[in-house]
């Protein structure tokens, strides 16, 4: 039951993938808050925020006309109604889900780290959609038995470009009552 959500969580992390982007030149920060998830951070000014499904998408414009994908940050949960015990298993069965159902998976950093002051695991991957590799990092930390996924998803060649204003937006992350 459980692995069947995680697939469902990975599903919607996917549709994700071209909802928004990141861009690096923002030079003044807003904070987004959200009081029912019980968490805060800070992202470049000149991003749009939005809600798909129940995912927050942080995003800017694309660069230019040419430019035919653009970076995210999403942003998901998933309640202890639905057979979230622990983060440990969560990210288990996450990570197993992740390479069964997704093509081409390399795994590139897989460690344990902190996230708005709790225990968190990043992971940091490549995976082949539709005819295009994209470079995930994924944040998943537990609070309050809500889980909380933070995906940043980039072409690998733009994903370095990307990653400063995304661990900002990490360590700015807070949880909030």
């Amino acid at each position: 039951m459980m692995r069947g959500r995680i697939k469902r969580l990975v599903a919607l992390c996917s549709v994700c993938i071209l909802a928004g982007s990141v861009h690096v030149h923002a030079q003044q920060v807003r904070t987004y808050t959200n009081k029912n998830l019980h968490f805060k951070l800070q992202y470049p000014a000149d991003f749009q925020v939005k809600t798909i499904n129940g995912a927050i998408i942080l995003s800017s414009p694309l660069k230019s006309q040419k430019d035919t994908f653009a970076e995210s940050v999403n942003i998901v949960t998933l309640g202890a109604d639905r057979g979230v015990n622990n983060l440990k298993d969560f990210y288990g069965q996450a990570r197993k889900s992740m390479q069964e159902t997704m093509l081409k998976v390399k795994i590139i950093e897989d460690k344990k780290i902190t996230l708005g002051g709790k225990e968190a695991y990043l992971l940091v991957y490549t995976s082949l959609r539709k005819k295009t590799t994209f470079k995930f990092m994924q944040v998943m930390t537990m609070n309050d038995r809500l889980v909380y996924v933070v995906t940043y998803t980039a072409l690998p060649e733009t994903y370095e470009e990307y990653l400063r204003p995304v661990k900002a937006m990490l360590n700015s992350f807070a949880f909030v009552k």
